[in-house]
């Protein structure tokens, strides 16, 4: 793993979250992000 820059991009997890989304309908990228958000917002404030 490994991080190449500072943009929301430039990491080996950010790219692999990327590449899971690849290859699937619309609808289930929707509930993808939509879990995913949900998960930041449930984690609390920081």
């Amino acid at each position: 793993m490994g991080t190449w820059g500072t943009g929301p991009f430039d990491s080996d997890l950010a790219a692999d979250f990327i590449d899971a989304l690849e290859g699937l309908t619309h609808q289930q990228v929707i509930d993808v992000l939509e879990r995913a958000f949900q998960r930041v917002t449930d984690s609390g404030p920081r």
